[in-house]
């Protein structure tokens, strides 16, 4: 800030003198001083781009901070920085740069993108299903936009509308395998257990190791009256991640409780996790 004020002053008392003594001639001298300036902000802006390549994050924030104070206005320096800081799981810190990108540049739907992931993370999920949207009905989304907005939709437990999100993934990346066990979780929310069947199987397909699916898909099985199937998805579920030994300790009798009762998406506290789905992933 400091700089920046040295350069405006700087600025100012050349633009007078050079007005005084040059006629028209002093705006173009001061035109180039100011694109001076403005450089340095570019500078500073590629260092933390490059940072960002290297995963060197901390730097990266430094580097858009930098950019930061010689332009405030540069919606690239805060885009930049939101996402670093989105990355290092600073939510707070990342939704305020989105939300000054948003402010000065209203139609940057990255920043939506980014802003709804957020969101998600905070579990705000009214305003991350708006900004994901806003982004999906501009017809530029990724299969990411969509994957985020499934999730959100998990989580309020309109699994129906997850479910359209997830086949959307799926049909623009058809080997992402957490994007089959999301699906194939809101199906089993939905009792759906025949297609919950299928979506597991085909992560299994993609990913032989993929221990949650194999234990979503004794579930499901379960769920069919398939015992046999279904416990030796348990015990490869098991065999693949230890952890998964607390969850079905009382794995046959609460869920067959949580599948004879009502109301959708009751599993006994193994209701889809949306995040779960990308762990270590």
């Amino acid at each position: 800030m400091i700089w920046l004020t040295h350069c405006r002053a700087s600025a100012a008392s050349r633009c007078a003198a050079l007005r005084a003594s040059a006629g028209w001639g002093w705006l173009i001298a001061a035109m180039i001083f100011f694109v001076g300036c403005q450089s340095e902000a570019e500078k500073e802006l590629a260092k933390g781009d490059a940072a960002v390549a290297e995963e060197r994050f901390d730097d990266a924030v430094a580097f858009y901070t930098a950019a930061i104070r010689s332009d405030p206005q540069s919606t690239a320096a805060h885009l930049g920085r939101g996402s670093t800081y989105l990355a290092q799981g600073q939510d707070a810190k990342a939704l305020a740069d989105f939300d000054v990108v948003i402010e000065q540049a209203p139609d940057e739907l990255p920043a939506y993108a980014k802003r709804g992931e957020v969101y998600l993370n905070l579990r705000k999920l009214p305003q991350a299903i708006s900004d994901l949207s806003r982004v999906i009905d501009s017809d530029v989304a990724t299969w990411k936009t969509y994957l985020q907005r499934g999730k959100a939709f998990s989580l309020q437990n309109d699994f129906d509308a997850a479910r359209g999100d997830f086949s959307r993934v799926i049909k623009l990346n058809d080997q992402f395998a957490p994007a089959y066990l999301l699906r194939g979780k809101s199906c089993l929310a939905l009792r759906e257990f025949a297609e919950a069947v299928t979506d597991f199987t085909a992560a299994i397909n993609i990913d032989q190791h993929y221990a949650e699916a194999f234990f979503h898909r004794s579930i499901a099985r379960l769920g069919l009256g398939d015992t046999k199937r279904a416990e030796y998805d348990r015990d490869t579920a098991i065999s693949l991640d230890p952890s998964f030994e607390l969850a079905v300790s009382t794995w046959g009798q609460n869920i067959r409780d949580s599948l004879d009762s009502s109301g959708k998406g009751e599993f006994g506290g193994l209701s889809p996790d949306p995040n779960a789905a990308l762990r270590n992933r």
